[in-house]
């Protein structure tokens, strides 16, 4: 599945799931169409574990209040 296409997929586990992340807020959301879709969000999520703040947190959330009040194109 996912894990033979990126091999510290299983890495994503150490996160809790939320409501959004930053991989969410950056257009990684949805179905994963591509293994370079998928790749993308993996590692911002891998980026969020590595470097996670309070600040990182609030800045995720400002993010996700701006994509819902002005969704982009690519919203579905």
């Amino acid at each position: 599945a996912f894990s033979r296409d990126v091999d510290v997929y299983y890495l994503r586990y150490f996160a809790k799931p939320g409501i959004t992340g930053l991989a969410q807020c950056n257009g990684y959301r949805g179905e994963t169409s591509s293994p370079e879709m998928l790749r993308g969000r993996v590692q911002l999520d891998l980026e969020y574990i590595r470097n996670w703040s309070l600040g990182m947190d609030f800045w995720i959330i400002l993010k996700t209040a701006r994509h819902v009040l002005f969704p982009p194109r690519t919203a579905v």
